[in-house]
């Protein structure tokens, strides 16, 4: 299986109120919820795997502005239409083997369907 990316329609980001200033004492923890549809792996596969994720990032402040201290994801998110718009790419790319380009209608056609059930 090669590399993989979980695919989601958004992700929400909690907003923090206030001001975070100077040495701070207490860990900046801030709480995003992802909206995911599934598992894309980059051999042209998708498994879907719907449900909601919410991940509690630590944050710490550094010479270029924050950062992300913990968790490390466990695989990169993607936006659902990003991907169908890197699949239409692939789907009509002569570079491809016919069966890559077939997968990638199909996994065009899956998230496409799964987004507008989601409207």
């Amino acid at each position: 299986m090669g590399r993989r990316a979980w695919v989601g329609l958004q992700l929400g980001v909690q907003r923090l109120y206030g001001r975070i200033a100077g040495k701070q004492k207490r860990p900046v923890i801030i709480p995003v919820t992802y909206h995911r549809l599934g598992l894309y792996c980059h051999d042209f596969d998708f498994k879907l795997e719907k449900g909601t994720d919410m991940t509690r990032y630590e944050v710490v402040k550094s010479s270029g502005g924050w950062k992300i201290k913990t968790p490390e994801p466990e695989y990169p998110d993607v936006s659902a239409d990003v991907l169908i718009t890197q699949l239409q790419g692939a789907a009509r790319n002569s570079r491809e083997t016919a069966e890559h380009r077939k997968q990638a209608e199909v996994i065009v056609r899956q998230l496409s369907d799964l987004i507008s059930l989601k409207k």
